[in-house]
């Protein structure tokens, strides 16, 4: 199961890095299949994942970067049009080195998954989040984050494999533990 997350998150990384490539004089040729000869990016486990962003460029914060927003943790996100109307909701357990947030999760109401990379720059997250197998990236920017990290919300532009497009609202919250007193 961390294979399959590890592929998609450098799907998502490789499609967010394809408009750079496009105006390169001669365009980067990719011989191995998906999965093979990739061992210098081998993800074994969370601890070595600063080590995958630096190889990988798919960050642009630091992972030893301070920030007093801690964002770890399982957050529900709700995606909604301008003018409020449902798009979807987003489960998703997110880990953060220093300024650089990463993590998977569910789409709700479908078997779909959902990977996410961003980054905390000025006390504003942004985050983007990869659906599959309906592959779709919601580019999302949190200008609002409460609570040192126990809220958030923004704006996100939508893009499907299709060619669709949109833009929204986008609301989460950290499910903080209840404890009895």
């Amino acid at each position: 199961m961390r294979f399959c997350y590890a592929v998609i998150l450098i799907i998502a990384l490789v499609a967010m890095n394809a408009g750079a490539q496009r105006y390169e004089s001669t365009p980067t040729q990719y011989n191995d299949s998906l999965g093979e000869g990739l061992g210098w990016m081998t993800i074994v486990s969370p601890e070595h994942t600063a080590e995958y962003l630096a190889k990988t460029g798919g960050a642009t914060g630091s992972a030893t970067a301070y920030t007093s927003i801690d964002l770890r943790g399982n957050w529900s996100f709700e995606l909604r049009t301008l003018d409020e109307k449902m798009v979807g909701r987003v489960n998703l357990n997110l880990a953060q080195l220093g300024t650089v947030v990463f993590g998977a999760g569910t789409v709700r109401g479908s078997n779909a998954i959902a990977t996410a990379s961003g980054t905390i720059v000025d006390n504003t997250l942004t985050l983007n989040i990869v659906t599959y197998p309906n592959v779709e990236l919601y580019s999302a920017r949190f200008n609002q984050i409460g609570g040192g990290g126990r809220s958030a919300a923004g704006y996100f532009d939508a893009y499907s494999s299709t060619g669709g497009s949109l833009q929204g609202k986008i609301r989460g919250e950290k499910d903080v533990p209840r404890t009895l007193s």
